[in-house]
C-alpha cells in the first residue's frame, strides 16, 4: 500500500514537471517565432544600402558637405 502511494506521488511529480517543462518550451518557441517575425519585418522595412548612399540632389534639405554638388 505504501509503495503504491509513493509511486503515485512520484508519478504526479513527474507529470507536473513534464507539464511545466512543456509550458516553458511552448513559451520559448512562441518568443522565438515572434523574434523571427520581427527580424523579417525589420529586413523588409529598412532602407537599402543604395538608398542610404543616394545623394539628395533636388530638395532644399541638402546638407553642405555631405550632399553638396
Amino acid at each position: 500500500m505504501a509503495s503504491a502511494l509513493i509511486a503515485r506521488d512520484r508519478l504526479g511529480v513527474a507529470i507536473h514537471t513534464d507539464r511545466s517543462v512543456r509550458a516553458i518550451e511552448a513559451r520559448t518557441a512562441m518568443r522565438e517565432q515572434q523574434l523571427r517575425v520581427m527580424a523579417r519585418a525589420h529586413e523588409v522595412t529598412r532602407p537599402s544600402r543604395s538608398r542610404k548612399l543616394a545623394r539628395d540632389w533636388g530638395s532644399g534639405n541638402a546638407i553642405a558637405g555631405m550632399d553638396s554638388r
